[in-house]
């Protein structure tokens, strides 16, 4: 399987889509294209609860994957990734984004994005979202690392570090380097 390391203990490699990443041994998984998008999206997402598309986890992991953005949208990717983030961080109050930061790695602008969803009649869920938009590829990569945010310290350092801080987005590169 492509130059990954071994799987620490506890995970196992997974390949969704074009992206290399550690699941959780025993997590439940499921992955679909989106076509009722405009552009379509892969989905793939992991999670330690059994989830569907009408129930929904508070723990996991998601990865989302936006091709062919200018082509759908007239815009780089670094825009479609930038619309995709505001669409989250405008309904929040300012104290609920506790991290907000862009780096520039050669041909990939990076997003990272923390936040509290606060949504009306659930429990408050710590949101981590990183974004890897390639305006060459004309690709966006949407990981997103959720938890309650009563269980959010043990969950991150247990699972979302780990996942995180150990993609692969192309299969001949190594997962040596946390991108999150």
């Amino acid at each position: 399987m492509a130059h990954v390391p071994p799987a620490p203990n506890g995970f196992e490699w997974r390949q969704f889509s074009d992206v290399f990443a550690l699941k959780p041994l025993g997590w439940h998984e499921r992955s679909k294209v989106v076509t009722t998008t405009a552009p379509p999206t892969d989905l793939h997402a992991t999670s330690p609860e059994t989830f569907s598309e009408t129930e929904l986890f508070e723990t996991g992991f998601t990865l989302q994957v936006i091709r062919n953005a200018n082509t759908l949208y007239g815009v780089n990717a670094e825009a479609v990734a930038a619309a995709h983030l505001v669409s989250f961080l405008q309904v929040r109050a300012k104290e609920d984004i506790l991290l907000l930061n862009e780096k520039v790695q050669g041909e990939i602008v990076r997003t990272i994005a923390r936040y509290v969803d606060r949504s009306p009649g659930l429990r408050p869920v710590m949101v981590h979202k990183f974004l890897a938009a390639n305006n060459s590829a004309d690709c966006v990569h949407i990981f997103t690392f959720e938890s309650p945010v009563d269980t959010w310290d043990e969950n991150w350092a247990m699972y979302g570090e780990t996942i995180l801080g150990n993609l692969c987005m192309r299969q001949d590169t190594a997962a040596n380097e946390p991108i999150y």
